[in-house]
């Protein structure tokens, strides 16, 4: 009746199904490179407004990088996972830090 023909593969059902994609890892350390390179050219520019439009970009490109990295990092649960993920947070801090200083 609903039953599958022998030797046919029945596709999974909901929970089963993942895609692929880059690791956590990797995407936010692209992300955070991406940042910096904002940074680099928001630092350059020759007006105020692109300054501020390049480093505001930088700094969300950095903060999503880190913000990633740091939930890829604390579902290890042990005590350098957490100081990592501090060390992280304090990336977050720079980069405020960092779009403060172009006003």
């Amino acid at each position: 009746m609903d039953a599958a023909p022998v030797g046919e593969a029945t596709p999974p059902q909901g929970q089963g199904l993942t895609t692929a994609g880059p690791p956590a890892w990797a995407l936010g350390a692209a992300l955070v490179v991406s940042g910096n390179i904002f940074e680099f050219w928001a630092v350059r520019a020759s007006g105020q407004t692109l300054t501020i439009a390049l480093g505001l970009i930088g700094v969300a490109l950095r903060l999503f990088g880190l913000g990633t990295l740091i939930r890829w990092v604390l579902p290890f649960n042990t005590w350098w996972a957490y100081v990592v993920a501090v060390l992280l947070a304090a990336g977050m801090v720079t980069a405020i830090l960092d779009l403060l200083a172009h006003f």
